[in-house]
C-alpha cells in the first residue's frame, strides 16, 4: 500500500473482505495503525468543525479537490443540469 500512495498518487483504496467482520477488523487494527506510523493514514483533527477529505487524511491539509496537473483532473465531468418538469399541454419554446 505504501509504495502504491507514493509511487502512484494514490488517495483511496476500495477494500474487500474475505471473511466477515474478520477481514475489516484485522484492516483497522494491524494496517491502520502501521499507515499512521509511517506518516500515510492521518486522523482528522479534533480543532476543526469542517471534515477532511480523503486527500487530506491521507496527505495532510491542502486543496480538497485535485490540482489541474493532476492525472486525474483530466476525468472532471459537467455537473448535470436537470430539466424543467414536462407540463402537459404547454410546448418548448
Amino acid at each position: 500500500m505504501e509504495r502504491w500512495i507514493r509511487g502512484a498518487d494514490l488517495d483511496e483504496f476500495n477494500i474487500g473482505y474475505v471473511t466477515t467482520p474478520g477481514t475489516f477488523e484485522d484492516l483497522i487494527d494491524l494496517v491502520l495503525p502501521e499507515l499512521r506510523k509511517r506518516g500515510l493514514y492521518l486522523e482528522p483533527s479534533d480543532s476543526s468543525d469542517a471534515p477532511l477529505s480523503l486527500q487530506e487524511k491521507v496527505y495532510g491539509k491542502g486543496p480538497k479537490v485535485l490540482g489541474e496537473d493532476h492525472p486525474g483532473s483530466q476525468y472532471k465531468y459537467d455537473v448535470y443540469q436537470e430539466e424543467a418538469p414536462y407540463v402537459e399541454g404547454l410546448e418548448a419554446a
